[in-house]
Parts: structure tokens; sequence; C-alpha cells
């Protein structure tokens, strides 16, 4: 039980945080505190204390706050009795900083079931997208990432590396799934896994990869119910990263080969990704497919002569530009994570993304645009096209007091270059140049209340301020006996009446009434970043309001 800042007691389904323990190895005792509710990092649990008797079994949960995916693994693999001889710690922690960099430091969750260590290790790399195996030649524990962004290790060509002739493909039904999904986010750590008990979940899809082509199906991968994602930001993009990675990955009819390797040509290992030329895979053309990558799932010695090995191996085809160079149409209207919509790259580079649609705005987010957890030096393009804007949630105007402040438009990320288009010939980004037409605005705030008015039949009476602009407008201020305010607009504030604020309009604060008035929104928070917005001299296509200036605008 030491350190006791490691464990939570738990009995029954009753979480008990410990403040200390003493005692010896046949006999401890324990000081706990028991609460309806339990902050882990930024993370609330749900508890409810019961009455316990003597003799109630204690059991020993494990407590992660703040902590990395790699921390998670060593403990798991310390209560499995492995030691760090056991498994190559360089490689996995590697791995994870690589392929999950943004849930380092971000893990808050207590591990309670005794559950045996395979069924646990297996459902935290289903979660992930990873895989863990024993490298024979080590005899240590693993990881690789089930990732089309590895770099190609090899490249292997029929009749030189891999042997003429041995090469069979196969479209295998059972790898193909047009859609991934994961639930996540237990707020109640103790209860069943029922799907009531799970506040969030993540759905990957794309429509067009379900069809007569595509064995006329809607294939679901349930990823199934992670107990370690929370609704930390870093988490919401890791769980919705997770089903798009699926997606990409196992979508686009998948193929499986297999071919023989003689062991001279073995320079490759299992997990790696390489790229596999056989006369069997042709273009429209007839031509030999290349560049189609492929990640090795099996590597076994041959019994016949010589030393030769079959290897299998599983092909990404990417179905969405799941490659830097690739341009990324935005189809979701609220809430975009671009990193999550290109599937999470692990290197830096430079990648583009279309906005047509009307409005791009903010719901349930602290923006309406993240860039993402995209690697430092990465450069991330904005083309705005068709007279698309984008526009955070308006503040909501004040029932008895102040009015809201207005939302967020769009969040940098530390070390990558963002580059905006909103009018204009854009550059040759390398499929082409766009015709940019499009507005990146600040939400408005909201007005304030007016002041309370007496009258004998209903005692007080409120009017409310009007709401703040942007793409969940800011909602009016309800009136108490007294008029609403009304709510704003995707171009405008809301009006208010008698001496209630009327909402502010995009980049503008609201009106006060006899209350405070909420502040505009802002267009940019740079967080880092490098900002850079291009309008073609036409200024009014950019509204900066309360947010960060950017580094340049032309």
């Amino acid at each position: 039980w030491t350190p006791y800042s490691d464990y939570t007691a738990v009995v029954g389904g009753d979480l008990m945080m410990i403040t200390n323990a003493s005692g010896n190895a046949s006999s401890v005792t324990l000081t706990v505190v028991r609460a309806n509710t339990i902050t882990l990092g930024s993370r609330t649990i749900q508890n409810e204390p019961s009455e316990h008797s003597a003799g109630d079994e204690v059991f020993r949960g494990r407590k992660f706050v703040n902590a990395d995916p790699y921390d998670l693994l060593v403990k798991v693999f310390e209560d499995a009795d492995l030691t760090s001889d056991n498994y190559n710690a360089t490689v996995i922690q590697a791995e994870l900083d690589e392929w999950l960099p943004n849930l380092k430091g971000s893990i808050d969750t207590i591990i309670y079931e005794h559950n045996d260590t395979t069924t646990f290790l297996d459902d935290f790399c289903a979660t992930l997208m990873l895989d863990m195996w024993t490298d024979l030649t080590t005899g240590k524990i693993v990881i690789k990432a089930t990732s089309p962004w590895n770099t190609t290790s090899a490249i292997l060509r029929e009749g030189i590396e891999i042997n003429y002739g041995s090469i069979s493909i196969d479209e295998d039904a059972e790898l193909y799934y047009s859609r991934a999904f994961l639930q996540y986010d237990k707020r109640k750590i103790t209860e069943s896994d029922d799907d009531a008990n799970f506040a969030r979940s993540s759905l990957a899809y794309d429509t067009t990869l379900e069809g007569e082509l595509y064995y006329n199906a809607e294939k679901v991968k349930d990823l199934g119910k992670s107990i370690i994602l929370s609704n930390k930001l870093s988490n919401i993009e890791t769980a919705d990263l997770t089903t798009v990675r699926y997606a990409q990955r196992f979508s686009n009819r998948p193929q499986k080969i297999i071919g023989t390797v003689e062991e001279a040509n073995l320079n490759f290992s299992l997990g790696d990704v390489v790229e596999i030329n056989t006369a069997s895979n042709q273009d429209f053309y007839g031509n030999p497919v290349t560049g189609l990558r492929s990640q090795i799932i099996k590597i076994a010695p041959t019994s016949s002569t010589g030393r030769s090995y079959k290897i299998t191996a599983v092909t990404y085809n990417p179905y969405i530009g799941a490659f830097a160079g690739s341009d990324f149409l935005v189809n979701a209207e609220y809430d975009n994570n671009l990193y999550t919509i290109a599937g999470g790259p692990v290197t830096a580079d430079t990648f583009t993304f279309i906005f047509s649609k009307q409005v791009y705005g903010q719901n349930t987010f602290n923006q309406a645009i993240s860039v993402g957890s995209f690697p430092s030096g990465s450069i991330v393009n904005l083309v705005f096209i068709d007279g698309s804007i984008s526009i955070g949630r308006g503040g909501n105007g004040g029932s008895t007091g102040a009015g809201e402040n207005g939302g967020t438009t769009l969040l940098g990320t530390s070390g990558v270059t963002v580059n905006i288009y909103l009018g204009g010939t854009t550059p040759d980004f390398g499929n082409g140049s766009y015709t940019a037409d499009g507005y990146l605005k600040a939400p408005g705030g909201g007005g304030g209340a007016a002041p309370e008015e007496y009258e004998p039949k209903y005692s007080v009476i409120h009017h409310g301020g009007g709401g703040g602009s942007g793409s969940k407008p800011g909602t009016g201020g309800q009136g108490y006996v007294g008029v609403e305010g009304q709510d704003g607009s995707a171009s405008s504030g809301g009006e208010a009446f008698y001496l209630a604020g009327a909402g502010g309009g995009p980049g503008q604060p609201g009106e006060a009434g006899a209350y405070a008035r909420g502040l505009a929104g802002k267009a940019l928070e740079a967080n880092g970043s490098t900002i850079n917005v291009y309008t073609d001299g036409d200024l009014s296509r950019y509204i900066q309001g309360e947010g960060d200036t950017p580094n340049s605008i032309s």
C-alpha cells in the first residue's frame, strides 16, 4: 500500500482516497476520505459512499493522475511480476511518444478490477491501435502502432526481395470496416460497463465506402469501452483520432499479401511498414502499382529447403489523403480538430484543409477549429472557398446579470505555422491552387440584462440582454415576466428591449444594460503558433475581436 498516493481503497463499489497508510506485511491501517466526487487531475469521478461491515474485502486500485501511457503500462507490468528486463522500455516509450503525443501526461483514472494482464493489455492496445508482442530476437516485449504514418523501412519487389511466384493477394472481407466506434469517459468507474455509464463516444465513417463496391454493407468496428480516456480535451482528441485512424486503416478494401522471402532479404521486422511491388497488383493501365504501403503482421520460417520465411502484410489504401501533400476536405460543421482529420501524423510536414461549407462553428468544444497536436515544424494551410465562414459561439445575453463573453474561432498549436487563405489565388500545395473566398470572424459578446423593475402584481420584472453573434448564436437573456432578449445570428447580435443591452456583432462586445456587457470573442488564440492570414487585400474578411493579432495579414 506504499506509496499510498499511488493507490485507492475499493470496498464493493465505494472508492476511498487514501491519506495515510501504516502497518506491516500482514496488517495495514488506512486513513481514507470518502466523497461523492473524486477529482483526479482534471477528471471528476462520481462515487457513492456506502455502509460496510467488518470482514468486507478491501481491494487495492491503481490511481493515475496526469500520467503518461508509458507510466500506466509499467505499473501493469509490475503487477504482473514483469521487470524491466522483460520489456524494451526504450522502444515502448519512443513509440508511445510518437504515436500518442497528445496523451502524454494526460491520463487520470483508477484501475481497480482484477482482470488478468492479457485481457487488460488487449483492451488497452485495441483502444489506442497498438500491437504488442515479444520480440524473439531479444526476448523482450515491444509495441508498434498500427499506423500509415510510419516511415517505409523497405521496398520489397517480386522476383528480387520476394521470391517470384510466391505472392498471393486476398481482399479479406473480415479486414474491412467502414466505421469505427469507441465509448469512453466513464464517470462512475465502479458501475457496470453498460452504455449508459459512458458519457462520450466517437464514431468515424465515410459513406462513400459503403455500397456494392465495398461488400454492400456497413461494417462497424467496436473498439470497446475505455475507462482510461476522460473528457479532458487531449483525451477527446485521442478518442476521435483513434476512430479516424481505424477508418483510414481498414475501410478501403485492405489487402492481405502473403509471400516468401529468403533470409538474406529479411531486412525488416514485425510491425514495420514496407512497400510491396508485384505484377499481381496493377493500375488501370496494367502497370504494377507502386507506393502501396503495407504493415508486416507476421514473419514465420518455412519448412522448405534453405532459410526462407513466409511473410504476411496488410495494405493501407488510405481513402482521405492519409499522407502529407494531400488536401483534406473538412466535412463537420462544428468542433473540428485538424490533427484528428489528418489521421494523427507523427512527423512534421505540410497539410492542407479545405473549408467549403456555409458556416464552421463552435458547439461543445472550447473553439470552432483546433489545429491539434501536429508535430512542431508542421505547416498547416486552411483554405476557405465558396464564401465559407468560420466563427465561434456567441456570448449569451444576461438574464438577471452580465452578458457572457464570446467564444474562440481558431486555436493554434505551439511550433506549428498556420496559413489561413480567405481571398485570392493560393499557391499550388501539390494538388493545384484554389481561389480562396471566405471569412474568419470573432463572435460577439452577449448584452447585459436591464435593471430590475418592481410592480406589485409580479414583485420583480427582468428584461434579458441580446445574444452575441456567432455560429451558435448567443441566446437572448430570459426575461422574468419582462421581455426576452433576441438570439444573435451568424452575422449580427440579438436585439434587446427597454434598458437591456443588445448582443454584439462579429468581433464586437455586447452592450451593457444595468449589468455588464460580455466581451467580444476571439478569432485567434495563437497558443505559440505562427499564424499568417491572406485576404488578397480585403481585410474585412478577417475580424479579430479580443483575439491574438496574426503574425502577418495581407
